[in-house]
């Protein structure tokens, strides 16, 4: 048997456990003793066969060096950045893509999902503030409560539905007073209008 380096040995075994972290995947023989200067792909065969005895490596009989389930890297979608969408007074829709973010299915599921950028601050209660971004799992419906994305003709606005003996309505989540007056106040659309989507998640700007 060949003698064991053991400072080759921990050098392989950080290189491997770093690339699955950053990769999602194993590398390749060719890419450890590239990585960690090996001087053939048998040392590296060794190498990965000790480790695995040792049980510092994952095993599986269909590949040669398995990835750990914390590490193995998760499926993801696209979402597009469609567009600024009011927490105030509805304002035009900004139809035009202004960019993409990848998002986990783990845990934004596989349904359809689009991103609006916040304007204004009438959502601050709800965690939303002027700029961020609010991830909008696409419906049509929503709970009481939910902070949804309302179309109000052609002009979009970020609020909470609520409902009351009046019906459904569009409520902000920021208190603030001027004058003794509520400074974002309910809307009560007068027009036709639909619920596009609900807000799951907000990335902060900084």
């Amino acid at each position: 048997m060949k003698p064991i380096d053991e400072k080759r040995l921990e050098r392989t075994e950080d290189f491997i456990l770093a690339f699955q972290r950053t990769e999602g995947k194993s590398p390749t023989f060719r890419q450890i003793m590239k990585g960690c200067g090996h001087s053939s792909l048998s040392r590296v065969a060794f190498d990965v066969e000790v480790l695995k005895e040792r049980g510092r490596l994952a095993t599986h009989s269909d590949c040669p060096i398995a990835v750990p389930d914390n590490l193995r890297a998760g499926a993801t979608k696209s979402a597009l950045i469609v567009g600024e969408c009011a927490c105030g007074e509805p304002i035009c829709a900004i139809e035009n893509v202004k960019g993409a973010v990848t998002l986990p299915v783990e845990i934004f599921g596989e349904g359809e999902h689009f991103i609006l950028q916040a304007k204004g601050n009438s959502m601050t209660g709800s965690g939303i503030y002027d700029k961020d971004l609010m991830v909008v799992s696409a419906c049509k419906s929503a709970p009481v409560g939910k902070v949804v994305i309302a179309l109000i003709g052609d002009e979009a606005t970020a609020k909470i539905l609520a409902k009351d003996g009046d019906g459904l309505y569009l409520k902000p989540s920021n208190p603030a007073t001027e004058n003794g007056e509520r400074v974002y106040k309910d809307i009560r659309p007068t027009v036709p209008w639909e619920i596009v989507g609900v807000v799951e998640k907000v990335i902060h700007t900084v």
